[in-house]
């Protein structure tokens, strides 16, 4: 006899819902892949084919993101364990910010209108290359606010 998850698992699967399913982990997965930096300039607002729709803060962060693209594809992808979205199209649009915990860093906790961060840590993000590009990115966000 065969359990009610393998039963729900095969209706999933027949009805080709199982990938929509894996795709929507997305929204889950995004602050642990691209940071919480990232995550307070830049939301996943929704999913139309393997295209991810991102809503972004403001302009400089947009171009920014926009480098950092199919690096961040990769990352969600590889996380998730498969390829759920090929495209990234980052738009200006509305952050909704998550409380701050208290066993979040202090620089997650920094507002994110007050970007001053020289030497940031961070911590959950493990790719080296990537906190490099972030810090850099931070650096000149930094640099066009004081112009």
């Amino acid at each position: 006899m065969r359990s009610t998850g393998e039963i729900l698992n095969d209706t999933i699967r027949k009805l080709g819902l199982d990938s929509k399913i894996k795709s929507h982990q997305i929204w889950y997965i995004w602050d642990k892949v691209v940071g919480q930096h990232i995550a307070n300039v830049a939301q996943p607002e929704d999913i139309k084919g393997k295209t991810l729709f991102v809503n972004v803060r403001d302009n400089i962060w947009l171009r920014q993101l926009k480098f950092l693209e199919s690096m961040m594809v990769d990352k969600l992808n590889s996380t998730i364990g498969e390829t759920v979205i090929n495209k990234i199209y980052f738009k200006l649009g509305e952050i909704k910010q998550s409380p701050v915990t208290s066993h979040q860093s202090p620089v997650s906790r920094q507002r994110t209108d007050d970007c001053r961060l020289p030497d940031i840590d961070l911590p959950s993000i493990k790719d080296a290359d990537l906190k490099k590009t972030i810090q850099r990115i931070i650096s000149k966000a930094n640099a066009i606010k004081r112009t």
